[in-house]
């Protein structure tokens, strides 16, 4: 079979399933659906050469989708020699957005949700998709940069109107690292938030003391070493404009300057997270356009560096569905609808520009081995 007849084939096999729009999982065990490019991808030609393009097609398909959601299919609608739709470019409003949304066939729920979000969301709002507490769905406005991070020290939850930043990429084995730092927060009264990787107990013991007596107020939390917190100290230094000490390259501890330390505003800690605001929000804003950068590019860190984007951003809306035997079905919705509202809201929805864009890749990678119909 020649590059030519098995291309061909991919065309005709992908025209008959282009149209679906959801599909249930071949699996005995399974009750998931699909929507179309989730179909698509799961579909099994018998011949090896065609699967081979099939792969190669869908690849490029997954890879418009990622970088401007809805272009994947029309990116397919151009290899089928099919016309693109019109008007997603001119999409600006939020009446064009919610009747754009209203097109796509959402199920009743995910679309009410998407549109309710979009209706509390500000420029600066971030949306994420979030398993509900309940058996119900529903929205979550999380106000201030939020980490998930654990106090060394039991403390109640508390809202404190300011308070400095301290932030450590190292452990503190001996008090007198950080003795000038207590000297100057002992000095001027104003509570800090310290982040370390770890404290020896005689440090530990040390802020316990010290903050039952109320010579100062040190809030201890730490950082793991682990995959979802290894940045977490760059992000928390980002957001409340502090410099970063790192033992991990010959930086001394005791070399912190209490003069530089960063800060926020309005901060409520709790055992397990501690939130915020500040008067970085365009650093921050940089920062976040860098790992959404870094998350287009690198799609298996995404899960990850979704998490971090969630904390950087000063207003969060959460959508919140069940964890039920409809989750994966209305996710998948809610993930694409979310992908379009964010894209608009940062003015890089143009999903027939991008297709274009990927169709004319294509078509220049594979022109040299393979002639296809237009």
């Amino acid at each position: 079979m020649t590059n030519q007849e098995s291309l061909e084939k991919v065309k005709k096999l992908i025209e008959e399933n282009l149209e679906v729009n959801l599909s249930l999982e071949n699996s005995s065990n399974s009750i998931r659906t699909r929507r179309r490019l989730q179909h698509l991808a799961s579909l099994n030609p018998k011949e090896y050469e065609v699967k081979i393009q099939l792969e190669s097609v869908l690849s490029y398909a997954f890879q418009a989708e990622m970088n401007c959601p809805s272009s994947g299919v029309l990116f397919l609608e151009l290899f089928c020699g099919k016309k693109n739709r019109v008007g997603f470019h001119s999409t600006k409003s939020k009446k064009e957005v919610i009747r754009l949304i209203e097109s796509f066939g959402y199920a009743s729920l995910v679309e009410n949700l998407l549109k309710d979000s979009l209706n509390l969301a500000s420029s600066s709002s971030r949306i994420f998709l979030k398993k509900s507490t309940s058996t119900s769905s529903y929205l979550e406005l999380v106000k201030g940069y939020h980490f998930l991070l654990n106090s060394l020290l039991k403390i109640q939850t508390q809202e404190i109107p300011r308070l400095k930043v301290a932030c450590i990429d190292g452990y503190i084995e001996n008090v007198s690292e950080i003795h000038h730092l207590l000297s100057f927060l002992s000095e001027t009264k104003i509570p800090c938030l310290l982040l370390v990787r770890g404290l020896s107990n005689d440090v530990l013991n040390t802020l316990k003391v010290n903050n039952d007596r109320k010579t100062i107020q040190v809030y201890p939390y730490k950082t793991a070493f682990d995959l979802d917190e290894v940045n977490t100290i760059v992000d928390v230094a980002t957001v409340s404009g502090a410099d970063v000490i790192s033992t991990t390259k010959g930086n001394l501890i005791s070399s912190l300057n209490p003069e530089l330390l960063g800060e926020l505003n309005t901060c409520i800690l709790t055992e397990k997270s501690f939130s915020g605001n500040s008067n970085f929000s365009s650093s921050v804003k940089r920062h976040v356009d860098e790992l959404i950068r870094k998350s287009k590019e690198r799609p298996e860190l995404s899960d990850i560096l979704s998490n971090r984007i969630k904390s950087l951003s000063s207003e969060c809306i959460n959508i919140c569905i069940p964890d039920d035997m409809d989750f994966f079905y209305r996710s998948s919705q809610i993930d694409e609808g979310i992908r379009i509202i964010s894209s608009i809201m940062n003015n890089t929805f143009n999903p027939e520009e991008n297709a274009k864009k990927f169709y004319d890749s294509f078509q220049k990678n594979f022109e040299s081995s393979v002639r296809f119909l237009l």
